[in-house]
């Protein structure tokens, strides 16, 4: 998904192994919790991304710990507050660590995770598993430790692409975003995508506003074809609702983290508009195999799933089995496991390669609403989109 400055670390990792007890590695159980880091924004308005993963991690834990944890010790998930900001995330990194964490899986945002994940190549190279976050840098920095489950942005920027040009067939394009490194970041990539001529309108918003009316206006003297969003869903529920009320006709076409059951609770019959379109990968509404994920969530959560917790219970899954398989819990061996193991997980199978990128990644669709509802419209199969 989906802010950057560094901070520094403040404690070392010899004092992280003798406090967690994890010094010695070589016995084949462990005596103690073994405490895996979970920051993720548990505040501000991504405050339901949060905890959708944390709780998709403490799944992943019961499950885990049933069948006798990681080196025979339970599996302790530690929640943390990033915010979704950088200074925030590499406090909320430090503070794990001290905690005696083995890794890290979890962090929403890009802008949060790449400074994290400095926290954590300073402390042992330990682990560190995203779930969500896109921005390609962070498997780009030549660490050996870091992970990604979902898409990387240049993954997605192309087939976004090829939905403007080849599907909609539009020549008059205007990309908006939010500034945030994930949001910026598809931005830029995408408008490198299209000829330069087709680009007519490209800017920022800020993010949090109830109403992004002018802007829409400014938008639509330049007679666009279609308005490309790569922002989070708050926003484009306030653009969905202020494009319904001015009554314009271009589409609306939507990055990846606009696509969320809670745009049709805000913008209700509008979403049944087929000119609003927005592109996924396969999130939880869209899985076939997650019958039981979903049952045990809302009877443990008493609420139902959202979209992203899914990932992170495959991440936390992926990373017990390649402990279990490394018999350590020192960075090293963990990281060497990650690199070499499978895990067949809810998402599909979770493997990784040299930099942490997902070997195998599912289809992308366009999904629109039916009758307060997001349905496929479009599978992009292939190398092409094509209708469902």
């Amino acid at each position: 998904m989906r802010f950057m400055r560094w901070g520094p670390a403040v404690v070392v990792a010899a004092f992280v192994l003798a406090a967690c007890g994890f010094g010695s590695t070589s016995s084949s159980s462990t005596s103690g919790p073994v405490k895996i880091g979970v920051p993720v924004p548990l505040s501000g308005d991504l405050t339901n991304f949060g905890q959708d993963l944390g709780n998709g991690a403490k799944l992943a834990a019961a499950d885990i710990n049933s069948k006798g944890g990681i080196k025979g010790g339970q599996v302790q998930i530690l929640e943390e507050d990033d915010q979704c900001d950088a200074q925030v995330g590499v406090q909320a990194a430090e503070k794990l660590v001290t905690e005696g964490i083995v890794g890290i899986v979890g962090s929403f945002c890009s802008g949060a995770a790449i400074p994290e994940s400095g926290v954590l190549r300073q402390h042992g190279d330990l682990p560190f598993i995203a779930p969500t976050a896109s921005n390609p840098k962070f498997t780009e920095q030549g660490y050996d430790n870091v992970y990604r489950i979902g898409f990387r942005d240049d993954s997605e920027a192309p087939i976004d692409a090829a939905y403007i040009r080849d599907y909609l067939k539009a020549t008059h394009v205007a990309i908006l975003h939010d500034n945030t490194t994930f949001a910026k970041g598809l931005a830029d990539l995408v408008k490198a995508q299209l000829p330069a001529s087709d680009v007519v309108f490209y800017d920022a918003i800020t993010p949090g506003q109830r109403d992004y009316s002018a802007t829409m206006v400014r938008i639509a003297s330049k007679n666009p074809d279609v308005l490309y969003y790569t922002g989070l869903y708050p926003e484009w529920s306030v653009i969905i609702q202020n494009y319904t009320a001015l009554k314009y006709t271009f589409k609306l076409f939507g990055g990846g983290a606009t696509a969320d059951p809670s745009v049709i609770k805000v913008v209700g019959d509008a979403i049944n508009n087929p000119n609003i379109t927005s592109v996924t990968a396969p999130t939880l509404d869209l899985m076939t195999n997650v019958q039981q994920y979903s049952a045990n969530y809302k009877k443990t959560f008493n609420q139902d799933p959202g979209q992203y917790g899914v990932f992170e219970y495959d991440a936390v899954e992926a990373f017990a089995a390649a402990a279990n398989k490394a018999g350590s819990l020192k960075g090293s061996d963990l990281n060497a496991a990650l690199h070499s193991n499978s895990y067949d997980g809810l998402s599909g199978t979770v493997s990784f390669d040299a930099k942490g990128d997902r070997k195998s990644l599912p289809p992308f669709f366009a999904i629109t609403g039916q009758n307060k509802q997001y349905v496929v419209a479009v599978k992009y199969l292939n190398g092409a989109w094509a209708a469902a």
